[in-house]
């Protein structure tokens, strides 16, 4: 990431936005889900960006600073930042792009979720391979890092 932040362009956009509703949806929605996954902040944003990006393309298109092009990821991979002993692990959820609100939900859950577990467990482990981190373009913390 820090490469990224050297040689190509960043820019950041702050908007102020009243997000009541959208913080009461997940305990409204969740109330009789019991042991299934819940939503959080965190799966209905990854949603949302998902249903963006498609009319969108280049807000999904790395730029190759070393064959200087551009290329568009066909699928959505997204990285969840991690907070391990080993210090900021990105793991990626793999063709968000293809899953429902629920299913973001669940893969985002680490604690409902098995493979989500596996996941967490491999990167609090430091078993992530760089390639699993590196071939991302959009990344998402749930405040804890």
């Amino acid at each position: 990431m820090a490469a990224s932040k050297r040689h190509i362009p960043h820019f950041s956009s702050i908007e102020e936005v009243d997000v009541t509703k959208l913080e009461e949806m997940p305990s409204d929605r969740n109330a009789a889900r019991g042991n299934k996954p819940k939503l959080t902040i965190l799966s209905m944003l990854i949603t949302a960006i998902c249903k963006i990006l498609p009319n969108h393309p280049m807000l999904n298109a790395p730029f190759d600073d070393e064959a200087g092009i551009v290329s568009r990821f066909r699928s959505m991979p997204i990285g969840i930042a991690t907070k391990t002993d080993a210090g900021l692990m990105l793991p990626v959820l793999r063709d968000a792009q293809s899953k429902n609100l629920w299913q973001l939900a669940a893969a985002c859950c680490s604690s409902l979720l098995t493979a989500t577990k596996r996941m967490f467990g491999r990167c609090a482990a430091s078993q992530i391979a760089s390639a699993s981190a590196a071939s991302f373009f959009w990344r998402f913390t749930n405040g804890f890092t």
